[in-house]
């Protein structure tokens, strides 16, 4: 698996850097940890829905994939996922990887739980040797889930992860 996808748009909805302190072998074990944790993260989400007038109480699942050749592969297993980012990473040593990102949305309508359209993102994610850069592009759906909120939600999750590889303070800080 190689990890790129070939045909990531050239205009992204959403770009963020980062400076990090992180070596790159570091950097790909806690990326991989960071990825089987978010891959079918749950939480609570207000959720619009079309033709109606409020937000209903719902919530969003995300599941995470990896780029390869003109496609994205989604993954059930973590330990597949782990294996494929660490071998794009550390293996193969690409200077960039692509994720998807599948969010799918389902609301309480007051009797019983409904789904909505979900949202597709790729986001390419740049290895530089101090520094990790982020292109989100929406390429399917309402984009409920704001691209920020999924690169600070990385960013947070793989700090933790660092921790808990023994790296006692990563430091990720925003660059403008």
């Amino acid at each position: 698996m190689s990890g790129i996808y070939i045909n990531f748009p050239s205009l992204p909805h959403y770009e963020d850097s980062y400076k990090h302190n992180v070596s790159r072998d570091l950097l790909a074990e806690g990326l991989a940890e960071a990825m089987c944790k978010i891959n079918g993260y749950t939480a609570s989400k207000m959720i619009s829905v079309a033709g109606k007038d409020k937000l209903y109480k719902g919530t969003l699942r995300i599941q995470v994939g990896l780029g390869h050749g003109p496609r994205v592969i989604y993954f059930k297993s973590d330990s597949a996922l782990r294996r494929a980012i660490i071998k794009a990473i550390k293996i193969l040593r690409q200077p960039l990887i692509d994720f998807g990102f599948k969010i799918y949305y389902k609301y309480f309508n007051g009797n019983k739980w409904q789904a909505v359209r979900s949202d597709e993102y790729l986001l390419r994610m740049i290895l530089g040797k101090d520094q990790l850069s982020f292109k989100v592009k929406l390429i399917r759906g309402l984009g409920r889930l704001d691209p920020q909120e999924l690169t600070e939600m990385i960013i947070e999750r793989l700090k933790v992860s660092l921790k808990n590889l023994g790296l006692e303070s990563p430091e990720f800080i925003r660059v403008r």
